[in-house]
């Protein structure tokens, strides 16, 4: 926990009820920094230095929502690569 943000929370404690609203006035340190910094005062486990994010907090490959997505995608794409393939071994000009 870094000075200003230990601080911060160290005073938010002492004030009591509020007290993070008004030392995040005061001194303009951001209510999530202050919350943070009395949660590792209170002894809750902080994040592992080398994890930049919790975990969870990446949103989920499309595949592995929808499943049928690859397939269907495959289909859509099939026609357009033979016309793409065509075109180019057919010796027209391309545009």
């Amino acid at each position: 926990m870094n000075g200003r943000r230990g601080f911060a929370a160290a005073e938010a404690r002492g004030a009591g009820r509020g007290g993070i609203l008004a030392v995040l006035e005061i001194t303009g340190v951001a209510r999530c920094p202050i919350g943070r910094a009395l949660k590792e005062m209170l002894g809750e486990a902080p994040r592992p230095r080398d994890q930049v994010r919790r975990h969870g907090g990446v949103r989920k490959p499309l595949l592995a929502l929808d499943p049928t997505q690859s397939p269907d995608l495959q289909k859509l794409l099939d026609p357009v690569r033979e016309a793409i393939r065509s075109r180019r071994f057919s010796g027209a000009p391309s545009a």
